[in-house]
């Protein structure tokens, strides 16, 4: 995080020595990120804050905004713009849910379960609402729900409650990162909050 500070002046006079002391003042004095402050984007800026000692999500930035999904990748993160309920802000990387990342197996109650991605759908190429999941002995379609949803899939400009609602999410940041990275390597500190389950399809 930095100020666009003015140029210093040139010369030697008491005036233009004065200022570029005051700027040095300014540089060295300016609070940056780190023990006691947590560095959070907003969709008006970076801003720093006091973290409250303690507090897990306070410490990590537990600031929550909503987002209009823009991408979906077929990955462990989507693309999304800040929605304040008028007008969109920038895109951002946002880490799905644990549950919804991309993984070949996981154990539940003592039982190995294998997925794989169904991208043979043309309403989802990419295969992030659709899955196969088999116990070894038997095997079942699988679907997100509330499925994951862009704004180009509704054929919107901007959602609200009543037409592309279903492109909404909830995001929060975490100053320790997600586990997430994107293609071109970069931490990934926002994460979409719970609010979605893998369900059995309707149609097998």
């Amino acid at each position: 995080m930095s100020l666009n500070y003015p140029t210093p002046p040139s010369g030697s006079n008491n005036e233009a020595n004065y200022h570029r002391r005051l700027l040095d003042c300014l540089k060295r004095s300016f609070p940056r990120a780190g023990v006691g402050l947590v560095m959070k984007e907003t969709p008006t800026g970076v801003i720093l804050s006091l973290a409250q000692q303690g507090s897990f999500a306070s410490a990590n930035g537990s600031a929550t905004y909503l987002f209009a999904v823009t991408q979906l990748l077929g990955k462990d993160y989507l693309m999304a713009k800040f929605w304040n309920g008028s007008s969109l802000g920038k895109e951002i990387a946002i880490a799905k849910h644990f549950p919804f990342r991309f993984k070949n197996s996981e154990r539940i109650d003592d039982i190995d379960f294998n997925y794989t991605r169904i991208t043979s759908y043309s309403f989802d190429p990419t295969g992030d609402n659709n899955r196969t999941a088999s116990d070894g002995s038997t095997t079942q379609r699988e679907v997100v729900f509330p499925r994951y949803v862009t704004m180009d899939s509704l054929s919107i400009v901007n959602p609200n409650g009543v037409n592309g609602y279903q492109c909404l999410i909830l995001a929060t940041q975490l100053g320790a990162g997600t586990g997430v990275t994107t293609d071109e390597g970069q931490k990934i500190i926002w994460q979409e909050l719970p609010g979605r389950v893998w369900s059995r399809r309707y149609n097998q």
